[in-house]
């Protein structure tokens, strides 16, 4: 019967992948859930992990498992090397996590690394060119988000943006409060015949929601609101000026915010009219929501700027308010620019 055919042959498969497991185990000194996870990914041996490395190993796994712990990538390493993945973790850890690494996972380790891809990208590249062959690109997160996370995060972003279409490479950085992954992406297309890369500003908007997508796969919680509507008004320092003043001493200089207020008039003004139409809902969360809009507003850098301040509502939402006062307030000429 087909039925009963079909049960052999899944029993079958099931046997085998038990027999992978334990061989893949026994091979690599592994667990039996971490062998599992690596059979899963489509890792069956020692030689092919030696082959796609460690770290592109590691990260094929954490694809099928996202539970998958750094402590997988010590004891991979650790069985590439023949050595415990307890010294990995304590001499390798850094070179690990730190190194640059390009766009088919592997780790440019050493100088000669390095060169080779300087030697393969120079290839496509004339030694007197106007037009811009590399674009750099920066990936930060707040202080005391995992490292690890971030560089996942980066790499699976990176895949999917970029895989197969543009070589590039990346290393994650953690010479400041804010881990941040850097890269470099080479214009020029790996198939001759399709387009340059040439992005514009909403390409770099796209990016970094693609990348608060690929941290939210991972368990960080994250966004890319543009910093008017967070109502930021500093641009970030440079990472030049973060070394620059670190080897001075000396504080960064930074140009007067004053100039940007007129350009986030129209943001302020805008969660002042989302606030007031929750304000106006019968619904008691709607109503509460509006406060804390409100509040939100009132704990943004942009409130300190100019002319423009914003305080915290008092006003009782128990019923709807045709006016949630945002206590916003502005100079006329600051006024008739939002209109």
């Amino acid at each position: 019967m087909p039925t009963r055919r079909a049960a052999e042959d899944k029993d079958a498969r099931s046997t085998s992948r038990e027999l992978r497991v334990r061989a893949l185990a026994a091979s690599m000194n592994l667990g039996p859930k971490s062998a599992a996870w690596l059979v899963a990914a489509g890792a069956t041996s020692l030689e092919q992990v030696k082959s796609e490395g460690s770290v592109a190993v590691y990260c094929k796994a954490k694809a099928v498992a996202p539970s998958v712990s750094l402590s997988l990538l010590w004891a991979l390493e650790g069985a590439v090397l023949g050595v415990p993945w307890q010294a990995v973790a304590k001499e390798r850890r850094a070179s690990l996590l730190f190194a640059l690494e390009d766009h088919e996972g592997r780790l440019l380790n050493s100088r000669a690394d390095v060169k080779d891809i300087k030697n393969d990208w120079a290839q496509d590249i004339s030694e007197v060119t106007k037009r811009r062959e590399t674009i750099n690109v920066i990936f930060s997160m707040a202080k005391g988000t995992p490292v690890m996370e971030v560089k996942d995060a980066v790499r699976e972003y990176l895949k999917e943006e970029f895989g197969g279409k543009h070589e590039y490479i990346f290393a994650l950085h953690t010479d400041t409060d804010n881990p941040h992954v850097h890269v470099c992406i080479k214009m020029t297309p790996i198939k001759k015949r399709s387009k340059r890369l040439n992005p514009r500003k909403n390409d770099l908007q796209r990016w970094r929601e693609g990348f608060a997508q690929s941290l939210r796969k991972v368990g960080i919680q994250a966004n890319a609101t543009p910093r008017k509507t967070r109502g930021v008004a500093q641009q970030p320092s440079h990472q030049y000026q973060l070394h620059q003043s670190a080897r001075q001493q000396r504080p960064i200089f930074r140009k007067s915010t004053k100039t940007n207020v007129e350009a986030h008039t129209k943001e302020i003004h805008a969660w002042a009219n989302i606030a007031n139409v929750l304000a106006k809902s019968e619904d008691l969360s709607d109503r509460a929501l509006a406060k804390e809009v409100v509040a939100f507003m009132a704990e943004q850098p942009i409130r300190q700027v100019g002319n423009i301040s914003v305080q915290k509502s008092n006003v009782d939402i128990s019923t709807p308010t045709e006016q949630l006062s945002t206590g916003i307030k502005l100079k006329k000429r600051q006024e008739q620019l939002s209109k």
